[in-house]
């Protein structure tokens, strides 16, 4: 073709810089004193062939630097397992993975071996999978060992958000969109913790029970910036924009909404307990109440129950015209058929 591409670019080669791989689970960390200096000298070898390779321009050149890469990564797994800082098992597993393999996915992630990164990412965005608790049982230990805000009741997406900052540099950008249900949920009390200490909260919006998403439950977008280090509480200054949407004007309209009806919500005040995401005068409501009457956990003695747990409301939850037709069939179906509320069945006022 002969036509003019107005100056513009193509691409770089992106094979080494697009890679699927289970980003929950971390390689031993590669220790950095007290090391062979041949480790960095492979590695500042290794940067420098990805480099080459990433602006290469012909089939040849983009063959050379690919074998240079292959040689140097093998090279410096068996230096790091030579000087004894990688487990054998660790490794196999460097050794195994394959940048160029596009059909394959690391079943680690570190940035640091696949793309030679030591500082963090600058953003980190993710729609993390929802996986219930009682499908991830057999990965419970590897997330207690490596976790903080570990809970043996914790759905699968909140590990992402403790995996996510980790991966930051300090004052990079987290933006996820989740399930709500770890604001208040009591799995949710670890990763509240951990948030509070690790991130600065900048954007909260809660969609609540809007249909907004067909795929997620409750959905929340979280915005906050990783802590150039941990703090044990944060500073009465630091406010979080939130908005609660409400479904009342077209989404196209969503910028000027937020705009107009979000407010602030001093991070100080969201407790481990659980997280009030309301406008100061229903918090201040909420307060009183608190003061003028005796907690319902309290009033308990805390004995609080789940109440009907189906494991899978599929086989257990069905319409009118299921029950009608079970009853037909059988008149005795009406002594064990119930009726029940879910939490998304109460309204305010109803």
């Amino acid at each position: 073709m002969t036509a003019d591409n107005f100056g513009i670019t193509a691409l770089p080669n992106l094979e080494t810089k697009l890679i699927a791989a289970d980003s929950l689970t971390p390689i031993a960390a590669l220790q950095m004193e007290l090391r062979d200096p041949r480790i960095d000298e492979t590695e500042q070898a290794l940067t420098q062939a990805n480099e080459h390779y990433f602006s290469a321009r012909t089939s040849k050149t983009k063959r050379k630097w690919r074998d240079r890469i292959g040689d140097l990564r093998d090279e410096l797994a068996q230096l790091l397992q030579a000087d004894q800082f990688v487990a054998a098992e660790t490794v196999a597993q460097l050794v195994h993975w394959n940048p160029f393999d596009q059909n394959t996915a690391a079943g680690f992630f570190d940035a640091q071996w696949m793309f030679q990164m030591n500082g963090g990412f600058d953003i980190v965005i993710g729609n993390p999978p929802y996986v219930r608790q009682e499908a991830i049982k057999h990965l419970k230990d590897a997330f207690k060992k490596n976790y903080d805000c570990f809970t043996g009741t914790a759905d699968l997406y909140v590990y992402f958000f403790e995996r996510a900052v980790t991966l930051l540099k300090p004052d990079g950008v987290l933006s996820f969109i989740t399930s709500n249900k770890w604001y208040r949920a009591k799995y949710g009390t670890n990763l509240r913790k951990w948030l509070n200490q690790h991130t600065r909260l900048q954007q909260v919006l809660d969609f609540g029970d809007e249909a907004v998403f067909t795929a997620i439950a409750y959905p929340t977008i979280v915005i906050a910036t990783r802590r150039p280090a941990e703090v044990i509480k944060p500073a009465a200054d630091e406010q979080i924009r939130v908005l609660n949407w409400a479904q009342q004007a077209p989404i196209e309209t969503f910028p000027a909404v937020f705009a107009a009806e979000s407010f602030e919500v001093a991070q100080a005040e969201l407790k481990d307990e659980g997280w009030q995401l309301e406008p100061p005068l229903q918090r201040q409501l909420l307060a009183r109440i608190r003061q003028a009457g005796t907690p319902l956990g309290q009033y308990v003695h805390g004995r609080f129950y789940r109440g009907i747990l189906t494991g899978l409301n599929e086989a257990f939850v069905i319409d009118g015209a299921t029950r009608a037709r079970l009853i037909a069939a059988d008149p005795n179906s009406a002594e064990v058929i119930k009726p029940f509320l879910r939490g998304r069945d109460v309204n305010a006022g109803k």
